[in-house]
């Protein structure tokens, strides 16, 4: 099964959001749908090998009927790529997800065994409307991530939620 993450909420000056790919998760077997009872990190960095080839990110075996989970983060069709300006104008690369109509899809899981019930809290990269580049900002506990750049100039994201849907 392919889930897709989706942040939703009023932004105002966000172009775009990136994520580092680690994601904290409530993982669900699809065999006895037995939910795990902590939260686990899958994160891009880690990954599970068979014999020098990929197999996924993350592994985990049901607690309760012994069924392999296994999941795999991929990237948006949608990421852009762009060259934006640092503060000393030198130009670097980065990887964004579109804000469109108050959503941003910021990744892809593919699951087999398992089900992806809930996204926690992860760090969001901002990029906002004037092409300012933000790294690790934290939504807040009433769901507002809020940041200030100098000269007045401000961008947000008002009554943000994570979501999980799943896609064909």
């Amino acid at each position: 099964m392919k889930y897709e993450l989706i942040v939703s909420g009023e932004f105002s000056n966000v172009q775009g959001l990136q994520a580092d790919l680690t994601f904290p998760a409530v993982i669900t077997c699809s065999l006895c749908n037995y939910t795990h009872p902590k939260t686990v990190i899958i994160t891009e960095d880690s990954s599970v090998k068979l014999k020098f080839n990929y197999k996924c990110n993350f592994e985990l075996q049901c607690h309760s009927c012994k069924n392999d989970i296994k999941i795999s983060i991929l990237k948006p069709e949608n990421m852009v790529c762009e060259e934006i300006p640092d503060k000393y104008d030198d130009l670097f690369k980065i990887e964004y997800c579109p804000v469109t109509n108050d959503l941003c899809k910021l990744s892809i899981f593919n699951s087999q065994g398992g089900e992806i019930s809930e996204i926690k809290n992860t760090p969001l990269n901002v990029l906002t409307s004037d092409k300012k580049f933000f790294k690790n900002q934290v939504i807040d506990e009433k769901k507002s991530l809020v940041g200030d750049y100098g000269e007045g100039k401000f961008f947000s994201i008002l009554n943000c939620e994570f979501f999980i849907k799943q896609i064909k």
